[in-house]
């Protein structure tokens, strides 16, 4: 049996884990991490109907860049407001997704292009040799990634446009994984309080864990998301729950 077979049961080698395009074929639960799953282009102004697959709402971390409407015909109505880059959060059946809404100018006039910053995939690939990238085929970005400062380097990198999950084939060591947990606990608590939601590696899948209001349950899933390079297969076990409504102040008796 091979040692992706392997790690697909669960059973994984002790010193790393297979992350990437396998999971999100075979799994049951969608991969959840850097980079977006989809990327979609607007014109300031415009307006568009799109279906998902399946989705049973929608949040948008920048709502004054565009708007994202869920109608119940499924349909997601985005209208774009104002040029820029917006994230959108889609959640169903206990899968989550990105996607990456990019608004621009109807005509944006020319500009001076502003100074060169450091480039992420060349400072990808000096921080992590053991990567391969390919700009002509499928997975673009596939190899090991076997420090932390390779998957912070990979993090920046696959948050620029232009790359998505589908990729992505990657190998995480244990140590990198170990680090990117504690990345995600810390920001879970930031976001929630300490012993809000618990999470842990199961094989390569992360466990999500906790009772929470659907407020804190979307914070918790945007928390993991921002933290996390690659792409991992999700459980989402949160058990969301509904505060109950406000009590109505009864009526004083004259």
């Amino acid at each position: 049996m091979s040692a992706q077979k392997r790690c697909l049961q669960g059973r994984c080698h002790p010193s790393r884990v297979l992350l990437g395009l396998v999971f999100l074929c075979t799994l049951p639960s969608l991969a959840w991490a850097w980079p977006v799953d989809v990327e979609l282009l607007l014109k300031k102004g415009e307006a568009r109907f799109v279906k998902p697959a399946a989705v049973e709402w929608v949040e948008v971390d920048e709502p004054s860049i565009v708007s994202a409407e869920l109608f119940e015909t499924k349909e997601i109505l985005f209208e774009a407001k104002k040029p820029g880059t917006a994230l959108l959060l889609l959640y169903a059946e206990g899968r989550a997704a990105v996607w990456r809404v990019v608004v621009e100018e109807s005509a944006a006039p020319k500009a001076k292009p502003p100074p060169s910053p450091p480039n992420p995939l060349l400072e990808t690939r000096k921080a992590c040799p053991k990567l391969g990238f390919h700009t002509d085929k499928l997975p673009k970005i596939s190899g090991e990634v076997d420090t932390e400062a390779c998957r912070q380097a990979l993090l920046f990198l696959l948050m620029q446009p232009g790359w998505l999950a589908q990729e992505l084939e990657l190998v995480f060591e244990m140590g990198v994984l170990a680090s990117q947990l504690a990345q995600m606990q810390k920001a879970t608590e930031a976001a929630l309080g300490k012993g809000k939601v618990k999470l842990r590696y199961l094989g390569a899948t992360l466990e999500m864990s906790g009772k929470l209001s659907p407020k804190e349950h979307r914070q918790a899933l945007w928390s993991v998301f921002f933290q996390s390079a690659g792409r991992i297969a999700l459980d989402d076990s949160m058990q969301v729950v509904s505060p109950p409504p406000p009590e109505t102040p009864k009526e004083k008796k004259l």
